[in-house]
């Protein structure tokens, strides 16, 4: 059951059980997923259908879709494949970009393809040629429009030479069958995500880059994540504001947050005081979980009026530090 892995006390994951039963990488998704203080009962539902109920269609629905699969009798080894999400889950890219692989990899990604098998879209036809089915193996590598910034690369043979028939043979290949470096696995699903992502922001007005863009844009892309990873955490200087006391006889509760995605954690800060700008309390905490900066900063709201509460006082005004 799911309340086993929570910590009712803290009203948080248990890291130490989540460490025990999953993966490093099924922790850290775990992990970013919020939890409600109320902590509900737990419920099964069925992800396969709308309503959360299951039925036989749709189970065998999944076992077609298996039957068909064709990612090669290694790929099916379970050794082998947890081995790969292990892999998959440590490539040196941003967290978004490691997110969309793992999709890519799940083949969870609204393609046309996915989306005609869901019944949202009847014409699963790629747009930019129109003769082949829209999966993100066609967007990302056999289209020719998608082909041309990979020839930039030195990948581009391989796209050629390997009969691959999606994603997942891609990905299966250069991570586990020819072992790329870090820096090669970067940049190719760095190339595979700004491909999707150009096509997303073409279908919504915007612009088609040229294949020197997307290519030149990985590199620096990926050039300044490392950079950053190697570096210490630096705030940017900012104009200084004057703390604006709250009115009446309330206190006023300041809060901020920072994160830390080469550490996939964040800083949280809390600081109580009353209308006379008098320190009443204050409270920091890291938490190892890989949020972004709005998950971030409503944590600290979250976790800031909690604070004030336990202290005793019940008439605040919460603020976010800038």
């Amino acid at each position: 059951m799911v309340s086993d892995l929570i910590d009712v006390e803290k009203k948080s994951w248990d890291v130490d059980i989540l460490n025990q039963v999953f993966l490093p990488f099924e922790v850290e998704i775990i992990e970013g997923i919020p939890l409600s203080n109320r902590l509900p009962v737990d419920k099964q539902i069925w992800s396969k259908t709308a309503n959360g109920i299951f039925s036989v269609r749709s189970a065998y629905k999944i076992a077609l879709e298996m039957q068909k699969a064709n990612v090669g009798g290694s790929v099916l080894d379970g050794g082998s494949l947890r081995a790969f999400w292990k892999k998959l889950w440590k490539f040196q890219v941003p967290n978004k970009v490691r997110h969309f692989v793992w999709r890519a990899a799940k083949d969870t990604l609204p393609t046309k393809t996915n989306l005609v098998k869901r019944h949202v879209i009847v014409d699963d036809l790629c747009e930019e040629c129109g003769l082949y089915a829209e999966s993100l193996f066609h967007v990302s590598m056999e289209c020719p429009k998608a082909r041309e910034p990979w020839g930039f690369t030195q990948f581009s043979h391989l796209l050629s030479s390997m009969n691959f028939q999606s994603s997942m043979d891609f990905l299966w290949y250069i991570v586990m069958v020819a072992k790329w470096s870090n820096a090669d696995v970067a940049l190719a699903v760095t190339i595979v995500w700004a491909l999707w992502t150009n096509r997303n922001e073409t279908n919504h007005g915007g612009m088609r880059k040229f294949a020197n863009q997307i290519f030149q844009w990985c590199i620096q892309y990926l050039e300044e994540y490392w950079s950053a990873c190697t570096l210490p955490m630096k705030k940017t200087s900012a104009a200084k504001k004057n703390w604006v006391p709250p009115t009446g006889l309330n206190y006023k509760v300041n809060v901020d947050g920072a994160v830390f995605s080469a550490q996939k954690s964040v800083g949280l800060g809390v600081v109580i005081r009353h209308n006379e700008g008098h320190f009443i309390a204050g409270l920091g905490k890291k938490l190892n979980l890989p949020l972004g900066a709005i998950e971030t900063e409503a944590k600290a709201f979250k976790i800031g009026i909690a604070f004030a509460g336990e202290i005793g006082i019940l008439f605040w005004k919460v603020t976010l530090l800038l």
